[in-house]
């Protein structure tokens, strides 16, 4: 079955539970996401807005409409998507035009909103200066994820960028948003997903509570305090997870689970880790919500060598990916952790390998989260950042505890995923920090 115009159907998982958590606090608005992208050279705001409204009549997700109804809440795209506003704002004479254009996109991101009524997203371009424009985008994380935002904001540069040439438009790159569900219930319903539910039981048989490295968990709240840094070497970690016969990816989780071991001397491990959720072309090119955090369970001991953590990683995170489609959710259900605060995972590790330059016009930019300052030029260098509480624990996500060590080439969501590198270089995202020397031993 299909999303058709004003037929009603099911949530997909991802919104499923997104809608569950954001009915048990209805004004948190923690579950809003976000980015802004600065332009930096001149741009037309009339032919900026016509691309805009463009990209999002393509991506049929801004349209949904969700509601609850007696068999659950259901979601449907109308005949006659709903009008919205293109907020229009001239900061250019403000003494730093930057942070006022930071103040208004956070005070946003903080509103909170009705899942029922909306609006779920809103869209603002602010004048920074003569050459200087900042797009903005918040969207409830029902309609996004994070791998949308990248779609969404490709497809804005590129028809702005044909426009402002007075050429052709490319054709619209997006799928229907009814096979990106679809394809959820269809999975639900197959052999695979018993297969997957069959491998996460066994993979997950007598685990032991996670550990963590914080002594409690934050509710989920918004703002968060986050903190930023720039890894000096990013391109140097290929050739050492090459040296080991894996990916940067492999090392950096390698990292965050010897730092775990080392930080609390526990060896059974269960960090959290993020996945996109999506298989085949046509979800990789539709906007929509399909994210996900799912344990990934690693042994070390101080007898470990670096080599070995990094190959035992390897092979778990290869089982992961085989088996990703089985939502952290179900996991929760199936081994009895959704009452009592009992937590599925630690540490969340999170790798975004999107790359990135988007240009306007032939203008480079610049995508950050909102509130940071460690932005970095399309296709220049990366950044990340770790959001907190205000008490200080760290919070990137509320549906992840606190306290993580997260490694991220980052993007964007108050519900806690935030803005990406520019290129498939990877950043530090940390907590404490990964130390120099963890207890392990040297490869031989």
């Amino acid at each position: 079955m299909s999303v058709h115009e004003e037929e009603l159907r099911p949530l997909s998982g991802a919104q499923e539970g997104i809608w569950f958590a954001q009915r048990l606090d209805p004004a948190n608005g923690a579950y809003n996401t976000g980015e802004y992208v600065e332009i930096h050279g001149r741009i037309d705001p009339a032919l900026f807005e016509t691309a805009l409204r463009r990209t999002v009549a393509e991506a049929q997700t801004f349209a949904l409409r969700f509601r609850d109804t007696p068999d659950g809440p259901c979601c449907v795209l109308p005949a006659e998507p709903a009008d919205w506003p293109l907020h229009r704002i001239d900061l250019s004479a403000e003494p730093d035009p930057r942070s006022a254009a930071e103040a208004w996109i956070r005070a946003d991101l903080a509103t909170p909103v009705d899942l029922e009524s909306g609006p779920l997203f809103t869209h603002a371009l602010f004048t920074l200066g003569a050459d200087h424009y900042a797009w903005s985008l918040r969207a409830h994380h029902i309609l996004l994820d994070g791998y949308s935002y990248k779609l969404v904001a490709r497809r804005l540069a590129d028809t702005y960028s044909a426009l402002a040439a007075g050429g052709e438009v490319p054709p619209d790159p997006f799928g229907p948003v009814g096979p990106l569900l679809d394809a959820d219930a269809e999975y639900r319903s197959s052999e695979r997903f018993a297969q997957h539910r069959a491998y996460w039981t066994d993979r997950l048989a007598n685990a032991p509570a996670p550990v963590r490295l914080s002594a409690r968990t934050a509710p989920p709240v918004y703002p968060f305090r986050r903190r930023a840094t720039v890894l000096p070497d990013a391109e140097g970690l290929a050739a050492a997870a090459g040296r080991f016969g894996a990916s940067r990816t492999d090392l950096l989780v390698a990292a965050v689970a010897a730092y775990l071991h080392r930080a609390t001397g526990a060896e059974d491990l269960v960090l959290g880790l993020a996945t996109m959720s999506r298989l085949g072309s046509a979800a990789l090119r539709t906007p929509g919500t399909t994210s996900d955090i799912l344990p990934l369970r690693v042994r070390v001991d101080p007898g470990t060598t670096v080599g070995d953590l990094v190959r035992r990683v390897a092979a778990e995170l290869a089982a992961l990916r085989r088996n990703q489609l089985y939502r952290g959710e179900y996991l929760r259900r199936d081994l009895g952790l959704l009452d009592g605060g009992r937590r599925l995972y630690g540490p969340v590790v999170n790798l975004i390998p999107f790359s990135e330059d988007l240009r306007f016009g032939g203008h480079p930019s610049t995508s950050s989260p909102p509130g940071s300052r460690a932005g970095s030029r399309s296709g220049a260098r990366c950044r990340c950042s770790t959001p907190t509480t205000r008490s200080g624990s760290a919070a990137c996500s509320p549906r992840r505890p606190p306290g993580r060590v997260c490694w991220n080439t980052s993007w964007p969501s108050g519900a806690g995923r935030w803005p990406a590198c520019r290129r498939t270089r990877v950043c530090p995202r940390t907590g404490p920090g990964v130390p120099a020397r963890a207890r392990v031993r040297p490869a031989r």
